[in-house]
C-alpha cells in the first residue's frame, strides 16, 4: 500500500521537484499540502500526480510566461 501523504523530502523525491519548488507550488495552490499540528507540510500524492497532468502543467507554464512579459 502506498502512502497518500508525503513529507517534503519524500514528495521531492517522488515528484522530481526541489523542496523549495514544492513549497512554492503549495503556496500558489497548485499542489495540495496539509499542515501538521507542528506546522510541517504533508503533500498529497494524488495532488502531485494531478499537477503533472499535461493540461494543468501547460496552463501553469503559459501563465508564468505571460507574467514574465508584463
Amino acid at each position: 500500500m502506498r502512502k497518500r501523504w508525503l513529507r517534503t523530502k519524500e514528495a521531492a523525491t517522488y515528484s522530481g521537484l526541489s523542496p523549495n519548488t514544492l513549497r512554492k507550488y503549495a503556496d500558489e495552490g497548485l499542489i495540495y499540502a496539509a499542515r501538521t499540528e507542528g506546522g510541517h507540510r504533508r503533500y498529497d500524492r494524488e495532488s502531485i500526480d494531478e499537477f503533472f497532468d499535461q493540461d494543468k502543467l501547460v496552463d501553469f507554464k503559459v501563465q508564468q510566461i505571460l507574467e514574465s512579459l508584463t
